[in-house]
C-alpha cells in the first residue's frame, strides 16, 4: 500500500516532512514522535513505514528520490538502519 501516486508526467511534489506527518497522522502520531528515539511496536512500524514511503518516491526516471543516506540523515540515524526498516515494512506489508 502506498501513499503517493505519481505518474511519469507528474511526479510526487511530496517532500520527506509531507511523507512524514501524513504516515504520524495515519498512526494517531506526531511527526515528532515517529522522528524520535522511542521505541515501542507501533510507533516502529510508522517509523519504518515512512522510511519506506520515503523511497518509493521517484523521479519521472523511475530513480528514487531520496536516497537511504537522506533518508537516514532525516531522521538521525545511519543509512543501514533505513535499508532494514525498509526491508522489514516491505515484509510485514508483503510489498517489495
Amino acid at each position: 500500500m502506498t501513499i503517493i501516486e505519481t505518474t511519469e508526467s507528474t511526479p510526487s511534489p511530496w517532500n520527506m516532512q509531507e511523507i512524514l506527518a501524513h504516515v504520524a497522522a495515519r498512526h494517531n502520531f506526531t511527526s515528532q514522535e515517529v522522528r524520535g528515539d522511542v521505541v515501542n511496536k507501533k510507533l516502529t512500524a510508522a517509523r519504518h513505514e515512512a522510511m519506506w514511503t520515503m523511497r518509493q518516491v521517484t523521479w519521472p526516471d523511475g530513480k528514487a528520490r531520496y536516497s537511504y543516506p537522506q533518508i537516514g540523515t532525516f531522521f538521525k540515524r545511519d543509512h543501514t538502519t533505513v535499508m532494514s526498516a525498509c526491508k522489514r515494512h516491505a515484509e510485514r506489508t508483503k510489498q517489495k
